[in-house]
């Protein structure tokens, strides 16, 4: 009985902790997608004649937006 306890225990951890892995790949997927998006962003207004001060504003806000993201998986938000 406790061994079958303790097993179920260690098979809740290690569940926990694949859960935890997931969530933390897609955020950094999730992350990557978004400096992506403004790389992309940047090149486009570049060409386009916008100044580089507003290309560079505009690129701070989704830097703005990516840090206020609470984490993947967090009660928060």
């Amino acid at each position: 009985m406790v061994a079958g306890n303790a097993a179920r225990g260690h098979e809740a951890v290690r569940d926990l902790v694949r859960a935890r892995e997931a969530a933390q790949e897609a955020e950094k997927r999730s992350r990557q997608q978004l400096l992506r998006y403004g790389r992309m962003v940047g090149a486009r207004l570049a060409p386009a004649g916008y100044p580089v001060v507003v290309a560079t504003a505009i690129l701070d806000r989704l830097l703005v937006r990516l840090r206020r993201r609470p984490p993947c998986g967090s009660m928060a938000g």
